[in-house]
């Protein structure tokens, strides 16, 4: 919708120069009511207490009957309620018609001079009498010129007085018509509103400048929970929002925040000098929860670059847990851990739609430590299996030591000789990597080394124990565990060896790393790695 603008223009109007809102129109108005609704009565001395509301004349007189004198006055009032109370009055006229058909053989005489006065005081039609009649003002009377015919009509000058009734409703009590010189035989007669001649009855004409009321409307934005509204109304000069949750403003063009989702009947109420008007409408608040997102990246192996990815429209605040005990409310913060290892690193991000938490584990080694084992396929002895050991890698370039390689993590190669080859193992993530090569044997199995194998599950293992499984019974296997350094950790013997039955080996409190396992049966030595987290 769009705003209307004011602006001043010059209007001419009966030769009169008048200022003019372009946004208000111009009216006429003809009141000419009759005998149903017209308002106006007759008083006179000589019936100090006897109303006469239904009286065809409307007269001022002095005159005698059979020898006694009196006075007659008459009143007038206009109903104007249909001209707003701020309405400019450009003219206002007041037609009096001649009665031709009154009983009185008087129509105009001697020294008729009369006044049209402002009535100061209520008055009921059919109750008021001369004893009874209200108060009238002769500051500002309207002249009535001594008449010149004996049919003379009038047009009178009302607008000031009708600019004072319109501005102020409370005060329009009508005219009162009199002589000007109440002495005998002077007379005025004109019709009266019970005129049965509806041509003759009295007419009141105003052209006015009326308000064009105001029109309320209004447009909004939403951002989350907050909506900004804009006033769109016609014109203005209070506003009372209302939005629907309890929540109110005077402002003209306010923002407000709702407590939650969901939809509002918002309404507006505007006021003018012209009047009032109201405007509602159903306003959907949608709120999208944030999703926590972050990427990192590491320096140094343990220094830590983190950026918040989130979406969510308009965050608030910013946790982070980085797992090692220390916080953060930095939207991106840098942090130093302290020592390496694998940190359980959160972002839990907040909005005024609500809030979410994302976790992941970042891995900080100095330097990374590549592992790697092997299995030989009992069924082709020239397939060997690699498997990826390696604690926060996320690449890997096998070589196999005879000219092939692969990029997967836990790849199988096929070889085409019995012999020693070098494997050479890379492994790594966006921060680092690093090297290991061993040496491997593909050998020819016969049935007893068959049956003599051993596997070792899980590995590494998160906690202190694994399992061991045989191809065969036995009565016995020793068992010898050392640590990196060739320090002995256990040496125990285990006995009624059931074949694919896991045989569970357990160690106290190890220190997280590799450990290198012996596994003595009937004097074939198995020498195993094992990862301890």
């Amino acid at each position: 919708m769009k705003r209307h603008i004011a602006r001043s223009v010059v209007l001419m109007i009966a030769g009169i120069v008048i200022p003019v809102i372009l946004q208000a129109q111009i009216h006429v108005l003809t009141l000419q009511p009759g005998p149903s609704d017209g308002i106006d009565a007759e008083i006179r001395t000589d019936r100090p207490d006897t109303p006469d509301g239904s009286t065809h004349d409307f007269i001022a007189n002095a005159w005698t009957a059979q020898g006694f004198y009196f006075v007659q006055r008459s009143l007038i009032r206009f109903d104007l309620s249909q001209i707003p109370a701020n309405s400019t009055v450009i003219s206002a006229s007041l037609f009096l018609c001649t009665n031709l058909n009154t009983g009185h053989y008087q129509l105009d005489s001697g020294a008729n001079a009369s006044y049209l006065l402002r009535v100061l005081e209520p008055w009921i039609e059919q109750q008021v009498t001369w004893e009874t009649q209200p108060a009238a003002s002769f500051e500002n009377p309207v002249v009535l010129p001594q008449s010149v015919s004996h049919t003379q009509n009038y047009e009178l000058d009302v607008t000031s007085h009708v600019q004072d009734m319109v501005s102020t409703p409370a005060t329009n009590f009508g005219w009162m018509f009199r002589l000007q010189t109440e002495e005998k035989y002077r007379c005025l007669v004109f019709a009266s509103s019970d005129n049965s001649v509806e041509s003759w009855r009295p007419k009141l004409v105003v052209t006015f400048i009326g308000c064009i009321p105001p029109v309320a409307n209004f447009t909004y934005e939403t951002d989350a929970l907050t909506v900004r509204f804009t006033d769109q109304s016609t014109s203005a000069d209070f506003w009372e929002w209302d939005f629907g949750d309890g929540g109110t403003s005077s402002l003209q063009n306010p923002s407000y925040t709702f407590s939650a989702p969901g939809e509002y009947n918002v309404c507006l109420s505007i006021r003018d000098s012209c009047g009032i008007s109201s405007f509602c409408d159903t306003i959907p608040v949608i709120c999208q929860a944030p999703v926590a997102g972050y990427s990192y990246e590491i320096t140094n192996f343990t220094t830590v670059s983190f950026t918040d990815t989130s979406r969510s429209a308009n965050p608030s605040s910013w946790f982070w847990d980085f797992g090692d005990g220390t916080t953060s409310i930095e939207q991106n913060p840098v942090h130093d851990y302290q020592n390496t290892g694998i940190y359980n690193a959160c972002l839990q991000i907040s909005d005024p739609c609500g809030s979410d938490l994302h976790c992941e584990q970042i891995y900080c080694l100095l330097p990374m430590q590549v592992i790697f084992s092997t299995t030989q396929s009992t069924v082709n002895n020239l397939l060997v299996e690699f498997y990826d050991q390696t604690v926060g890698a996320t690449n890997w370039i096998w070589a196999f030591g005879d000219g092939d390689s692969s990029l997967l993590q836990n790849p199988t190669h096929v070889y085409k000789d019995y012999q020693k080859y070098q494997v050479c193992h890379t492994a790594g993530n966006d921060s680092m990597k690093s090297t290991v090569c061993d040496s491997i044997t593909v050998l020819k199995l016969d049935p007893e080394n068959m049956l003599n194998r051993v596997i070792l599950y899980p590995n590494p293992t998160p906690n202190a124990a694994f399992f061991l499984i045989f191809h065969s019974d036995f009565l016995s296997a020793d068992i010898l565990i050392s640590d990196s350094k060739g320090s002995i950790i256990l040496e125990n013997q285990i006995t009624d060896i059931k074949k694919d039955c896991p045989v569970e080996i357990k160690l106290n409190e190890p220190e997280p790393g590799i450990y290198l396992i012996k596994v003595s049966v009937h004097q074939n030595i198995h020498t195993l790695k094992v990862v301890f987290l």
